[in-house]
């Protein structure tokens, strides 16, 4: 399995690497295997003997969350085509930006933040169009 972040392949390959390690193989053995460190096989089969299938699933991501909704950002994402239309060409500010998300949304951005913003809506943008959804 190649590298992936999606939650329920990840699960799988906890779960496989379990009954891999049921079987009799070696936690080096499962690691080459499922394409992981021995160290994660490990720390695998210590969660699954503490707390059985729960201790492998999936766990919410931590940290903030983030100050948009998606939904939010789809909208941003019209409003940004708005100011660039009406902008003749002139590149829009990370200030008129970060204005424009205050009045909107009510949050506030500081406009050193606003190139990382516009970095994972352009990410966003081509995961709604490789999924097929309406922008």
């Amino acid at each position: 399995m190649g590298r992936t972040k999606d939650p329920k392949l990840l699960e799988l390959r906890r779960r496989k690497a379990i009954s891999l390690f049921e079987n009799g193989m070696t936690q080096s053995k499962i690691a080459m295997t499922v394409n992981v460190s021995r160290q994660s096989v490990s720390r695998w089969v210590r969660a699954f003997r503490r707390e059985g299938v729960d201790g492998l699933r999936s766990r919410p991501k931590s940290g903030r969350p983030p100050k948009l909704t998606e939904d939010q950002k789809k909208e941003l994402i019209g409003f940004l085509g708005i100011m660039v239309g009406h902008s003749k060409g002139r590149p829009v500010g990370s200030a008129a930006i970060a204005e424009l998300i205050h009045d909107q949304f009510g949050i506030e951005f500081h406009k050193h933040h606003i190139p990382r913003l516009l970095r994972a809506l352009k990410k966003s943008l081509h995961r709604l169009e490789d999924s097929g959804e309406p922008t």
